[in-house]
């Protein structure tokens, strides 16, 4: 008779889903498109924040965000937002009417 290879613990899904203010991370990336947030500033407040996502994965759900797709954005609270304004530096918005004057 055979032996299992199988292992004898319970068979538990191996994906991890990263949280960042209890939130999908990505949910809250697509938050962040959605307010216009770029890609390095962006990776600035996910490095800091330790969600671990890759390049690739900001781009998408930052143009996600900007277009609606891929799910809801977080529903982020202003305490929130103004952390991720602290660690982005100065907002996107804010950027863009500068270079125009």
């Amino acid at each position: 008779m055979k032996k299992s290879t199988r292992s004898s613990k319970s068979t538990k899904s191996t994906s991890k889903r990263v949280l960042v203010f209890e939130q999908s991370a990505t949910a809250v990336v697509r938050a962040m498109g959605k307010k216009d947030y770029d890609f390095d500033q962006t990776k600035k407040v996910m490095t800091h924040l330790k969600a671990g996502l890759g390049d690739s994965t900001l781009r998408i759900q930052l143009s996600a965000g900007r277009l609606g797709e891929r799910g809801l954005p977080a529903k982020l609270t202003a305490d929130q937002w103004s952390q991720v304004e602290k660690l982005a530096g100065a907002k996107a918005s804010e950027e863009k009417s500068a270079a125009k004057k």
